[in-house]
């Protein structure tokens, strides 16, 4: 939701005109867009959606019609700002796992801190289906105060709005063992908040954190966690049939 009558949303435009764009839930018009070939993939913030252009999709080269990168929507006046672009990053690439040039990296994934005044997004600076190296990086919505954060956890997101919370997969120095966990956002890591788990969700109290076994497992199991503890204190419920979760 953007509003009380509006919501972002991806698909609209029909096949030619497919893309982001704010549509209106009362009269089912879209008001703001398309935007072709720009996502919209997490919640907007007073009243601001994040777009990301990506330069690929799918695997494919891709071109919209806003410039590869990080995009701001602004609702109430409907202009569109770009706060970043992939080659932004090229000074962090020594930190980074990357084969390709800068030109050919794309961004995914931006997110509002809970207070809106910080940007998180995803780099993607490696040839499709490279694996797990993808990397998070924070700023303001100008685009300034850009901070590396490092190899994105799996399923991440804000915690509040200084730290990070998801899951430990392939992160480097720490043993992959798919627990959940915290870090600030220059990447330290500050404590373990569950057991395995895997498409987690929290409380607003943030005292639980229920997640299902990971990918491919059978049976499939939805725990429930208390915040820092490895054990589950219930499991939710249980199923035989992977086929129909994977």
């Amino acid at each position: 939701w953007v509003d009380n009558d509006r919501v972002q949303v991806f698909n609209v435009g029909g096949p030619d005109r497919y893309g982001a764009g704010v549509v209106n839930v009362r009269t089912g018009k879209i008001e703001l867009g398309p935007f072709v070939g720009a996502l919209t993939q997490h919640e907007p913030s007073l009243g601001r959606v994040l777009l990301s252009a990506p330069s690929l999709y799918n695997g494919k080269p891709f071109l919209g019609e806003l410039p590869y990168g990080v995009h701001v929507l602004d609702c109430s006046n409907g202009s569109v700002t770009q706060v970043c672009k992939p080659t932004d990053f090229a000074g962090w690439r020594d930190r980074m796992n990357v084969a390709v040039e800068p030109a050919a990296w794309t961004m995914s994934h931006p997110t509002w801190s809970p207070d809106g005044e910080r940007i998180a997004a995803v780099l993607e600076p490696d040839e499709p289906g490279a694996g797990w190296w993808n990397y998070i990086f924070t700023m303001y919505p100008d685009g300034s105060g850009k901070r590396f954060f490092g190899t994105k956890p799996i399923h991440w997101e804000w915690y509040d709005n200084h730290s990070i919370w998801g899951n430990d997969a392939n992160i480097p120095g720490l043993p992959n063992d798919r627990k959940v966990g915290r870090w600030l956002d220059d990447g330290l890591y500050m404590a373990n908040l569950a057991g395995e788990a895997n498409h987690n969700a929290m409380s607003p109290d943030k005292r639980y954190i229920a997640g299902e076994s990971w990918y491919d497992s059978a049976p499939v199991v939805l725990w429930l966690y208390r915040a820092g503890e490895n054990k589950p204190c219930a499991t939710v419920m249980e199923h035989p049939y992977p086929q129909v979760t994977w």
